[in-house]
């Protein structure tokens, strides 16, 4: 009996409390932020095209609105070409934010990340507590929405689509 336990603790996988755990997609999110972005649209322009997609988003209703909060939020010099939109906010700030439980507020951020609209950047000890100092100087912690401008081509194809399905609606009205 103890040689099953002992091996199920070997074979379970290490994970710390309170740490985030990473999915391929927020990894290829985070590497994305390594190249040439595609699109540079401001604040204005990015939030009225997540407000007209808010329900064919890849996402559900609920992340959608949680999205636009967080862009609402930050600064429309930070969608600016050499800036990045980036918002810091503990997870109480968010949740007054948004009216949310903290739990939803979770589940919300993870469907976002895995959707890729945002790429959650935690500290060196796996939590989005506090900004830190590196050897360069401080590292912010948060979460990036620059990989907003990376998904700007398929927003602008997914509106397209929108538009062109209500236009035969109208037709056939």
């Amino acid at each position: 009996m103890e040689h099953s336990a002992q091996t199920q603790r070997a074979q379970a996988p290490c994970t710390r409390r309170g740490r985030r755990r990473i999915s391929e997609a927020m990894l290829a999110a985070r590497d994305e932020l390594t190249t040439p972005v595609p699109a540079e649209p401001g604040k204005r322009d990015m939030l009225n095209m997540l407000k007209s997609l808010r329900g064919v988003l890849p996402v559900s209703r609920g992340a959608a609105s949680t999205l636009i909060i967080m862009v609402e939020k930050t600064s429309p010099d930070a969608w600016t070409a050499l800036e990045t939109p980036f918002i810091y906010a503990h997870n109480t700030t968010l949740m007054s934010w948004t009216g949310l439980s903290r739990s939803t507020l979770q589940r919300h951020i993870r469907e976002l990340a895995d959707a890729r609209l945002l790429v959650p950047q935690d500290g060196r000890n796996g939590q989005r507590g506090r900004r830190w100092q590196t050897e360069e100087g401080q590292t912010q912690v948060g979460f990036n929405l620059a990989s907003l401008r990376y998904r700007w081509p398929d927003l602008l194809a997914l509106s397209a689509e929108q538009r062109r399905l209500r236009q035969r609606v109208s037709f056939f009205a």
